[in-house]
């Protein structure tokens, strides 16, 4: 009889190790939709710096975001949570006031359905 719960004991515990790592790797690890939402939290922040950056220079655009960073206005160059540079026009075409700012998203491609927009 100790023979059978010591086997069972150990095997419930083999079962839970077999279930428990795969979920423990999956919580951990970064997923899409949270660079996602990270990546629009950063576009915000952008389209807030180029206003700052326009009242400061009567209201001409930077030549590009780096200059946002070079300028002190943001803390570290913008890019997204990919690690990959934003898109920018100054003014809005899709909003009364601002910029727009674009996200390749995953693929990294411009003009892809996974791009994000500041607009959307």
């Amino acid at each position: 009889m100790k023979v059978i719960a010591v086997l069972t004991a150990e095997y419930v515990c083999t079962v839970a190790l077999i279930l428990l790592v795969p979920a423990i790797a999956w919580l951990v690890q970064p997923h899409g939709w949270v660079y996602q939402r990270d990546t629009r939290m950063i576009m915000r922040e952008l389209e807030s710096a180029l206003v700052h950056y326009e009242l400061e220079h009567e209201d001409r655009c930077p030549t590009s975001l780096d200059a946002l960073f070079e300028e002190r206005i943001l803390a570290r160059p913008p890019r997204d949570q990919w690690g990959r540079r934003f898109w920018f026009r100054c003014p809005s075409r899709h909003q009364d006031y601002g910029a727009d700012v674009v996200s390749a998203g995953p693929d990294g491609r411009f003009e892809t359905a996974d791009d994000l927009t500041s607009w959307e």
